[in-house]
């Protein structure tokens, strides 16, 4: 009789999956124990509107637009993510490894870009 079982595990994307771009993150821990972590992208802010001063000429109209922008970044909250401990330990070892990798693999011009994309061996958190 074999010890060994396995389990296969198949992934799909849900309906509201989408890729993001990580900027940072902020939260912390809970009262229930867990973690949350929100993470944002940064860029700087948008205008909240302009507007086109016309001026008459004999060919018709010609226009300059102002644009006011507000000062400073914006931190766009993409994602919310809550997790027990145990999830976050081992989130936190899966990305000790890909650093580990990525350094690694940096220092080494040889490395084929097909592997770094992979991350050398299992990619799962």
């Amino acid at each position: 009789m074999e010890d060994k079982k396995s389990i296969k595990v198949h992934y799909r994307s849900g309906q509201a999956y989408r890729s993001i771009h990580a900027g940072g993150a902020h939260g912390g821990a809970l009262p229930s124990g867990e973690i949350f972590m929100g993470i944002f992208s940064e860029r700087t802010n948008f205008p909240d509107c302009s507007v086109i001063e016309l001026e008459r000429e004999a060919s018709g109209y010609s226009g300059k637009e102002i644009v006011k922008i507000e000062q400073g970044l914006v931190r766009e909250m993409e994602v919310g993510v809550f997790m027990n401990i145990n999830v976050a330990r081992s989130l936190r070892q899966w990305l000790d490894e890909k650093i580990a990798f990525i350094e690694q693999a940096m220092q080494d011009p040889t490395v084929p870009k097909d592997v770094m994309i992979t991350g050398g061996k299992g990619s799962d958190a």
